[in-house]
Order: C-alpha cells, then sequence, then structure tokens
C-alpha cells in the first residue's frame, strides 16, 4: 500500500470514530428528566377504569424487553430527551401500576407460601415460581414491555388464573411529542404515558373478560 493510500485510510478511520463517538455523546448528552414512582399519582376518574371496584388480581412480575431502553432510562424518539427511574424500569411501572390499580378500586392480594412481593424479572410468559401460588380464582396479572418512548409505549400482557394462562395480548398506546421542553411538564407527562398504559389496557373489553 502506497504512503498516501495509508495516511488517506488513517485519517478516514479517526474521522469515524470521531463522529461515532459524537453521536454517542450527543444520545447520551441530551435533556434528562427524572421519573420517580413515589412521586406518581393516577390522573385518571376511577370510574373511567374500567369495571375495576372490588375486584381482587394479583399483580404478578413485569419484564422489561424493550430494546430500546435501558435498565433506569428511556427515551425520545430522537433521544434528546433522556427520562431517567429511580428504580428499574420495570419496578417504576410495577409500582405504578400498583398504584393505578388501587386508585380503581380493585384489591392487590399477595402470593401465598412464598415471600415473594413483585415485581422481579422472575418469569416471563408463564405463571409464578410453583413456591408462589396466587390464592385459587384470583387472576394474575403480567406486563411485559416491548417498546418504550415518551411518545409510545407498547406491551404484553398476560392474565393466568391457577396457573393457567387464560388471556394474552398485545397493546399500544401513544400520544404526540410534547409541546413543552420544560423538565417538570416532560416529568408529568411522562405520569401521563403511564395513565394512558393503564387506561388503555383496562378499558379494554378483552381484559376486562379475563378478570
Amino acid at each position: 500500500m502506497k504512503p498516501n493510500s495509508i495516511k488517506f485510510w488513517k485519517t478516514g478511520a479517526a474521522l469515524l470514530i470521531a463522529m461515532l463517538f459524537l453521536v454517542g455523546c450527543g444520545a447520551a448528552g441530551g435533556v434528562k428528566v427524572a421519573v420517580q414512582q413515589d412521586k406518581y399519582s393516577p390522573g385518571f376518574r376511577a370510574a373511567d377504569a374500567g369495571r375495576l371496584k372490588g375486584k381482587r388480581i394479583v399483580l404478578a412480575s413485569f419484564i422489561n424487553r424493550a430494546d430500546n431502553t435501558k435498565t433506569w432510562n428511556f427515551y425520545s424518539p430522537d433521544k434528546k430527551l433522556v427520562y431517567e427511574t429511580s428504580a428499574p424500569l420495570e419496578s417504576f411501572f410495577w409500582e405504578c401500576y400498583s398504584k393505578a390499580f388501587k386508585h380503581a378500586g380493585a384489591r392487590i392480594v399477595d402470593y401465598q407460601g412464598t415471600a415473594y412481593r413483585g415485581p422481579g424479572p422472575w418469569w416471563w410468559g408463564g405463571p409464578a415460581p410453583t413456591a408462589a401460588t396466587a390464592p385459587k380464582g384470583v387472576p394474575e396479572i403480567q406486563l411485559v414491555l416491548t417498546s418504550v418512548t415518551d411518545q409510545e409505549v407498547r406491551f404484553q400482557v398476560y392474565v393466568f388464573r391457577d396457573g393457567v394462562e387464560k388471556f394474552r395480548k398485545d397493546y399500544q398506546a401513544a400520544m404526540p411529542p410534547g409541546a413543552s421542553q420544560d423538565v417538570k411538564d416532560l416529568e408529568q407527562r411522562a405520569y401521563a404515558l403511564v395513565d394512558l398504559t393503564f387506561t388503555t389496557l383496562v378499558r379494554d373489553r378483552d381484559f376486562q373478560k379475563a378478570l
């Protein structure tokens, strides 16, 4: 290889590495928005959340299988906004849903014969481990995140009864981009997105029948 060719190759490689570095820094250096399950308060009317009042349910593990997220983060589609959760993303959603179900009038009961307390990625697409059994006849609800941005959440929901899968369905909840770039407004918008995923689920007739 001629000296000029070697020099050109090295220069091109250096430029490529620099570009990749800058792209990475741009994604990591976006506006950061802290969201916490402790600050989440259901913003929907209980009467608009389906027929949940008095329903006994077990809230099983939530799983994060969304490739466009990190353990503690989700993003805007352009990666300019970085939402940092105060717990792993599946735990954040589990805690918020626990509040949402209670707000809607549901009664969340514990598993029997185990020290298990959700959330946690203990299993996926199946009922709780043998040692963790729901009270007889009480439905277990499990949610799997498959894609999460600040504009759209896609997820799967399973319902088990007495250890048998009775229901499985994919859901999608979407909202337009936020008009404000204020961090406080973006935080509240993230909580509103959680509300939207929840109401999308509980207003679904198929889900209601599964309970």
